[in-house]
Protein backbone atom coordinates (compact mmCIF):
# COMPACT_ATOMS: atom_id res chain seq x y z
CA UNK A 1 0.00 0.00 0.00
CA UNK A 2 1.32 3.40 -0.97
CA UNK A 3 1.39 6.27 1.49
CA UNK A 4 1.73 10.03 1.38
CA UNK A 5 5.41 9.61 2.23
CA UNK A 6 5.89 7.37 -0.82
CA UNK A 7 4.27 9.92 -3.12
CA UNK A 8 6.28 12.76 -1.63
CA UNK A 9 9.53 10.77 -1.82
CA UNK A 10 8.92 9.94 -5.49
CA UNK A 11 8.31 13.64 -6.22
CA UNK A 12 11.40 14.69 -4.27
CA UNK A 13 13.64 12.15 -6.06
CA UNK A 14 12.26 13.27 -9.43
CA UNK A 15 12.78 16.92 -8.59
CA UNK A 16 16.42 16.57 -7.62
CA UNK A 17 17.50 14.18 -10.36
CA UNK A 18 18.30 15.02 -13.96
CA UNK A 19 17.26 11.58 -15.18
CA UNK A 20 13.74 10.18 -15.08
CA UNK A 21 13.36 8.29 -11.84
CA UNK A 22 11.99 4.74 -12.28
CA UNK A 23 8.49 4.23 -10.92
CA UNK A 24 6.70 0.96 -10.35
CA UNK A 25 4.33 0.06 -13.22
CA UNK A 26 1.58 -0.06 -10.57
CA UNK A 27 2.47 3.35 -9.14
CA UNK A 28 -0.44 5.22 -10.77
CA UNK A 29 -2.96 2.57 -9.75
CA UNK A 30 -1.67 2.61 -6.17
CA UNK A 31 -1.78 6.42 -6.00
CA UNK A 32 -5.30 6.41 -7.40
CA UNK A 33 -6.40 3.84 -4.83
CA UNK A 34 -4.74 5.77 -1.99
CA UNK A 35 -6.44 9.04 -2.99
CA UNK A 36 -9.79 7.31 -3.40
CA UNK A 37 -9.52 5.78 0.08
CA UNK A 38 -8.63 9.15 1.62
CA UNK A 39 -11.61 10.80 -0.08
CA UNK A 40 -13.96 8.03 1.04
CA UNK A 41 -12.71 8.32 4.61
CA UNK A 42 -13.32 12.07 4.58
CA UNK A 43 -16.82 11.61 3.17
CA UNK A 44 -17.67 9.12 5.94
CA UNK A 45 -16.36 11.37 8.70
CA UNK A 46 -19.32 12.82 10.57
CA UNK A 47 -17.40 15.62 12.23
CA UNK A 48 -15.49 17.28 9.40
CA UNK A 49 -13.71 19.53 11.90
CA UNK A 50 -12.31 16.77 14.10
CA UNK A 51 -8.54 16.53 14.40
CA UNK A 52 -8.51 13.23 12.50
CA UNK A 53 -10.61 14.64 9.66
CA UNK A 54 -8.50 17.79 9.40
CA UNK A 55 -5.25 15.77 9.37
CA UNK A 56 -6.60 13.47 6.68
CA UNK A 57 -7.87 16.38 4.63
CA UNK A 58 -4.42 18.02 4.81
CA UNK A 59 -2.75 14.72 3.93
CA UNK A 60 -5.05 14.35 0.92
CA UNK A 61 -4.31 17.91 -0.24
CA UNK A 62 -0.56 17.40 0.19
CA UNK A 63 -0.72 14.06 -1.62
CA UNK A 64 -2.55 15.60 -4.57
CA UNK A 65 -0.10 18.49 -4.70
CA UNK A 66 2.94 16.20 -4.56
CA UNK A 67 1.48 13.92 -7.22
CA UNK A 68 0.72 16.85 -9.54
CA UNK A 69 4.26 18.15 -9.04
CA UNK A 70 5.66 14.71 -9.80
CA UNK A 71 3.72 14.46 -13.06
CA UNK A 72 4.61 18.05 -14.05
CA UNK A 73 8.32 17.41 -13.45
CA UNK A 74 8.19 14.16 -15.43
CA UNK A 75 6.41 15.91 -18.32
CA UNK A 76 9.17 18.53 -18.47
CA UNK A 77 11.79 15.80 -18.56
CA UNK A 78 9.88 13.96 -21.29
CA UNK A 79 9.67 17.15 -23.37
CA UNK A 80 13.41 17.66 -22.99
CA UNK A 81 14.10 14.00 -23.75
CA UNK A 82 11.93 14.17 -26.89
CA UNK A 83 13.75 17.30 -28.08
CA UNK A 84 17.16 15.70 -27.56
CA UNK A 85 15.94 12.50 -29.20
CA UNK A 86 14.67 14.33 -32.27
CA UNK A 87 18.07 16.00 -32.63
CA UNK A 88 20.56 13.25 -31.77
CA UNK A 89 18.76 10.05 -30.74
CA UNK A 90 17.84 8.60 -27.37
CA UNK A 91 19.67 6.69 -24.70
CA UNK A 92 17.94 3.35 -24.09
CA UNK A 93 18.16 3.70 -20.30
CA UNK A 94 16.18 6.95 -20.40
CA UNK A 95 13.39 5.29 -22.36
CA UNK A 96 13.16 2.39 -19.90
CA UNK A 97 12.08 4.69 -17.04
CA UNK A 98 8.98 5.92 -18.88
CA UNK A 99 5.57 4.64 -17.83
CA UNK A 100 3.40 3.30 -20.66
CA UNK A 101 1.36 6.49 -21.12
CA UNK A 102 4.59 8.51 -20.97
CA UNK A 103 6.07 6.41 -23.79
CA UNK A 104 3.01 7.26 -25.91
CA UNK A 105 3.41 10.95 -25.05
CA UNK A 106 7.12 10.81 -25.87
CA UNK A 107 6.51 9.17 -29.25
CA UNK A 108 3.82 11.70 -30.18
CA UNK A 109 6.07 14.63 -29.26
CA UNK A 110 8.98 13.19 -31.27
CA UNK A 111 6.69 12.66 -34.28
CA UNK A 112 5.45 16.25 -33.98
CA UNK A 113 9.01 17.59 -33.78
CA UNK A 114 10.03 15.52 -36.82
CA UNK A 115 7.01 16.78 -38.80
CA UNK A 116 7.87 20.33 -37.82
CA UNK A 117 11.46 19.84 -38.88
CA UNK A 118 10.28 18.44 -42.22
CA UNK A 119 7.98 21.43 -42.78
CA UNK A 120 10.85 23.85 -42.26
Amino acid sequence: MITFSDIYEAMRKEKYSEQLHPLSPKFLVEVSQYLKEKKEFLNKEEDSFSDMALRNKKKLENSLSSFRDLIRIRKKKILNLAFVSSEVGINKTDFENLLSFEKDLFEEIVKGLERSEGNM
